[in-house]
């Protein structure tokens, strides 16, 4: 089930980043609402990247999105948690925010 925090399509990432943050103080250790908010984050982080670079953005997102995918599925395999979980979905929304950060 996907879940959409209200109005998180057009949160900027760093209003997104402070959700989680207080949402974190408000029920500290809940990774579900961590990894429901994580995919939103995804998304604007990718399309004010590439908003604001626009001849590199796509070229730095388009490789950072798999690496970070990656780091974060090897950090989990090795017992570490201190991001949210790795999801293809979260891979999705960053392609999807890159999209739309080229104005598409």
């Amino acid at each position: 089930m996907q879940v959409e925090p209200k109005g998180a399509r057009t949160m900027s990432w760093q209003e997104l980043n402070d959700l989680r943050k207080r949402m974190n103080d408000l029920y500290p250790g809940n990774r579900g609402l961590q990894n429901a908010l994580a995919p939103w984050e995804h998304r604007a982080y990718a399309r004010e990247v590439v908003r604001d670079k626009p001849k590199f953005g796509p070229i730095e997102m388009g490789t950072v999105i798999p690496a970070y995918t990656a780091l974060k599925f090897f950090q989990r395999l090795f017992g570490r948690q201190e991001w949210s979980d790795p999801s293809l979905r979260q891979a999705a929304e960053g392609y999807r925010g890159m999209w739309e950060g080229m104005g598409r």
